[in-house]
């Protein structure tokens, strides 16, 4: 199944894979070693706070942090999820194969972290009067990463998780005795509104869609069906509910960190079972991606630029942009098809391939000739076998989420990164090896290599050991999608002829 990249961290979560597969390189080590850089040094003996730390970014940055630096503490703000309490869910975060290393060199890191039960969407958080002052006398340096990241996501829930969820992390910044630096991770997408398709966007605020108070108390004061009912008049230019709610976060960014140590990372859009083969999208457009180890090392740079900065008036923006070292979307396609055709997996259900439609009509008719109706005599042949009917149910799913990204997929920005090069080039040599962002240092083709092995390995659970079987599956695959695809299109044409002549009998 050729998964897309979607927005900001809600597309990230597979690109964990890439950094899972990428092996940790020997000069990489030798940096960290000593400990020793100006980075290193300026988080050695701090005290933490991360939100979001379940989430694949927060993953990312626990273990890049614990890994590269000496930290005295790490709180982490987990809230309990079905029916799993929140040390619980940290100890499955923590079995993640992103950890393997850092289990190998420091195998008591767990020791360092701490579980601060709580949950963004509640006003303090959700922590208890003790963890408040707990996290407010020890902190130096809070991450806020946590949102709702689902495009659909009803308004008031965006509002509460994404908006207000930011004005509390903010207000326990703000109580916070010994606050060095204050990281909200946004979107490089939460104003590319339809109003600005194809120009440049600086990295600096812009004009909030609406006033965050009253957003938040609409949320807080009003029914679901009546925000419902008024949610395409309130987002207006913004494509969806979630890059709204991160764009009335950032007003409250701006208005709550004067005299605050604060900065905004804005990251851009951080496999193949043969299921989709039609993809909503423009091959032509710059689709704008960054490997998601390199988001996280930008906002662990940010942290410590934005503590040694005196100017705490100014809040420094700093979008993780490929835009100065692009790939073109039917591009990034034909690569990850290519490394298919070397990283058979033996998962795959059918031969893999797809095709970018930029024109939603054409996209819609060939859902249907190539997803849903098979989908539907598949569902039937399950269940005259006695199996559970799935394919119809899985391909809603693809649809809902390809319509859902192709205003993203359709349109390009220019997100513009000066901030952030300037950044990467003020700090120290050793820095730049240990905490690498250096977009233009992306090798396109590697890089989507490393992530299609690294989603065949951890997402489906395929050791590649088994390589001869799978090309011998995706060989046997190939020659019987051409067949099925003859036939499939002789009953069509066959069916649709039937129509049409009863149709003329009718008129006669």
């Amino acid at each position: 199944m050729f998964v897309q990249l979607y927005l900001s961290y809600f597309i990230l979560k597979i690109k964990i894979s890439l950094k899972q597969w990428i092996p940790f390189l020997p000069w990489i080590k030798n940096a960290i070693a000593p400990g020793d850089s100006p980075i290193q040094k300026f988080y050695e003996g701090s005290v933490v706070f991360i939100t979001g730390g379940s989430g694949f970014l927060g993953k990312l940055l626990i273990e890049k942090l614990l890994r590269a630096c000496t930290l005295s503490k790490m709180f982490v703000l987990i809230r309990s999820k079905k029916d799993k309490r929140p040390n619980e869910r940290l100890v499955e975060v923590l079995k993640d194969p992103l950890f393997d290393e850092l289990r190998k060199e420091k195998p008591n890191f767990a020791d360092k972290i701490s579980i601060i039960q709580g949950d963004i969407s509640q006003i303090r958080l959700g922590m208890s009067d003790e963890d408040w002052n707990t996290v407010s006398n020890q902190v130096h340096v809070i991450f806020h990463i946590a949102a709702n990241v689902r495009f659909d996501v009803q308004i008031k829930t965006a509002l509460l998780m994404n908006a207000r969820g930011t004005r509390e992390a903010l207000r326990l910044g703000t109580d916070c005795k010994n606050l060095r630096s204050f990281v909200y991770v946004s979107t490089a997408y939460t104003h590319a509104t339809r109003d600005r398709i194809g120009t440049a966007l600086p990295e600096q605020f812009y004009e909030s869609p609406a006033p965050p108070d009253a957003m938040i108390q609409m949320a807080e004061t009003m029914s679901d069906e009546k925000l419902d009912a008024m949610t395409p008049a309130l987002i207006g230019k913004w494509p969806n509910t979630y890059s709204f709610s991160k764009a009335v976060s950032e007003e409250i960014v701006r208005t709550m960190a004067v005299n605050l140590p604060v900065c905004v990372i804005r990251p851009a859009i951080g496999v193949a079972l043969g299921i989709t083969h039609i993809t909503y999208g423009d091959g032509n457009i710059k689709l704008d991606i960054v490997p998601a180890d390199m988001v996280n090392n930008a906002t662990i740079v940010a942290a410590y630029e934005t503590a040694r900065r005196q100017d705490t008036k100014t809040t420094k923006i700093y979008t993780v942009s490929s835009s100065r070292n692009p790939i073109l979307f039917g591009k990034m396609t034909d690569i990850l098809l290519n490394v298919g055709e070397k990283i058979a997996t033996t998962k795959a259900i059918w031969y893999s391939y797809t095709n970018e439609i930029k024109y939603k009509y054409v996209y819609n008719l060939l859902t249907w000739l190539l997803h849903f109706i098979p989908a539907y005599i598949l569902d039937g042949v399950c269940l005259l076998i006695g199996k559970p009917r799935m394919f119809v149910k899985i391909y809603k799913k693809v649809e809902k989420l390809s319509l859902a990204l192709g205003f993203f997929t359709t349109h390009d920005w220019i997100f513009k990164d000066d901030n952030l090069r300037d950044l990467y080039q003020s700090i120290s040599p050793v820095d730049q090896k240990i905490f690498n962002f250096d977009i233009m240092s992306v090798e396109w083709e590697e890089k989507l290599s490393f992530w299609a092995a690294g989603v065949v390995k951890y997402l489906l659970k395929d050791d590649l050991k088994n390589k001869d079987k799978a090309l011998r599956k995706k060989s046997m695959f190939r020659i019987l999608h051409y067949i099925v695809s003859v036939l499939y299109l002789y009953v069509l044409w066959k069916l649709f002829k039937f129509c049409i002549d009863m149709l003329l009998h009718l008129l006669m």
